[in-house]
């Protein structure tokens, strides 16, 4: 086969190959933080936070495909809750401790039990690039004495475009993933905001 040929072959199949632009998504691996600081006053209260290895594996993935590229979307949102959580509610009680199993809850004030598992995310193409949708869904119950004292409830989301970084360059490059991350980060410290206030209500009432 002449080389001409050749070349030309390899040209065509790189043009039609599909090109794959992970977006992946992990606060603590980015070194960045939602705001966790409150201006209330620390509760005189020992929390025990239930976190089973569960919790932190919760992830969500999306993807959407256009023509001859695919968007694969991650966001590791039990991984950055399971570091943000603790820290937040440190900042709002005494002493908190992180147990795995609601089994130990004999010594505390209070007992913590958070689930983001209806947590969700979807994407579609929009133009050039994806749109995404991502929504954290935290639910905590709140124990005393092993009985149900209290409960919240928190939904935010975020809808937003993405942004081309790179019309030259392949993968992960080709997005703006700062922007993705900002968001993200902006969206986590809607949700500590919100629990922030549903704290304070949640106890004046339980006095």
């Amino acid at each position: 086969m002449p080389y001409k040929l050749i070349v030309i072959l390899i040209l065509l199949i790189s043009l039609v190959g599909c090109t794959v632009v992970p977006v992946s998504v992990n606060m603590t691996k980015e070194q960045m933080e939602p705001k966790l600081t409150t201006e209330q006053k620390k509760l005189p209260f020992h929390i025990g936070l239930v976190l089973p290895n569960s919790f932190s594996k919760v992830t969500l993935t999306s993807s959407e495909s256009g023509p001859n590229i695919d968007y694969n979307f991650t966001f590791f949102i039990g991984d950055d809750f399971s570091e943000t959580l603790p820290e937040f509610l440190r900042n709002r009680f005494k002493k908190v401790t992180v147990i795995k199993s609601i089994e130990k809850t004999n010594s505390f004030d209070y007992v913590f039990i958070p689930d983001i598992s209806q947590s969700r995310l979807s994407t579609h193409l929009s133009k050039v690039t994806p749109e995404y949708f991502l929504e954290a869904n935290l639910n905590i119950v709140i124990n005393k004495n092993n009985q149900l004292f209290n409960s919240t409830i928190i939904k935010q989301g975020t809808e937003n475009n993405t942004e081309v970084a790179c019309w030259t360059c392949w993968g992960a490059e080709a997005l703006n993933q700062q922007k993705i991350r900002e968001e993200y980060i902006q969206l986590l410290t809607e949700v500590y905001s919100k629990l922030d206030t549903n704290l304070t209500n949640i106890f004046k009432e339980g006095k």
